[in-house]
């Protein structure tokens, strides 16, 4: 799956299956990094655009909500940021 997914699917994996993924924690937290690391990109995009909303490719865009609903802390941090910003493409 590290191979051929992309880093918001193996993040989501790992947030849906933490108890049995505990023995691969270190691509687990590499994951989340980059996830979390991608998401502040995305948001200081919409901040430089002001009022503008940013575009984003549905597939992608709907693989970041996937990891927004699985990961809590996630949700939590980024959930209202993401719907105020983003739309669809």
């Amino acid at each position: 799956m590290k191979r051929e997914a992309s880093f918001w699917r193996l993040a989501r994996f790992c947030a849906e299956n933490e108890k049995e993924l505990q023995s691969r924690d270190e691509e687990c937290k590499a994951a989340f990094l980059s996830s979390e690391k991608q998401l502040q990109r995305i948001f200081q995009r919409q901040m430089d655009l002001s009022f503008a909303k940013l575009r984003i490719p549905k597939g992608e865009a709907e693989e970041i909500e996937s990891l927004l609903r699985a990961k809590t802390e996630f949700g939590i941090r980024y959930w209202e940021i993401w719907k105020q910003t983003v739309i669809f493409e």
